[in-house]
């Protein structure tokens, strides 16, 4: 939670040659609950939708955005561990099928033990 109560928004990963890097954004909820305007300079605003939560395991996050004849899609499975049980993944991608997204044409993020895990930032 950031200071000013709305919520923070950390994402980590590494480049091609290891070297670690983070954006942090903000979101800010919205009367609608799951529902976020999300502030991530430099790209700007979006809306991020939680669509579905396990709060032991995950949570299922969408955005669309129409861009004239052109349609922007995201979507995530946020865990708490690198990899989920087969079973508790299936769950996760019902709760888009449910909601009317294709998960055929989703690209799995490869993460696992030979991947290299920098530590976490520090929320305050």
């Amino acid at each position: 939670m950031a200071a000013n109560g709305n919520i923070s928004i950390v994402n980590s990963g590494l480049t091609a040659n290891g070297s670690v890097v983070s954006s942090e954004w903000e979101g800010i909820e919205t009367a609608t609950p799951g529902h976020f305007v999300v502030i991530a300079p430099p790209v700007g605003l979006g809306v991020y939708n939680v669509i579905g939560i396990d709060y032991d395991a995950y949570y299922c996050a969408y955005s669309c955005d129409q861009l004239g004849e052109f349609r922007d899609q995201f979507a995530w499975v946020l865990s708490r561990t690198p990899t989920l049980p087969t079973d508790v993944l299936a769950a996760a991608e019902a709760v888009f099928t449910t909601n009317n997204i294709d998960v055929n044409i989703f690209e799995p993020t490869h993460q696992g033990d030979d991947c290299v895990y920098p530590p976490l930032p520090r929320l305050t």
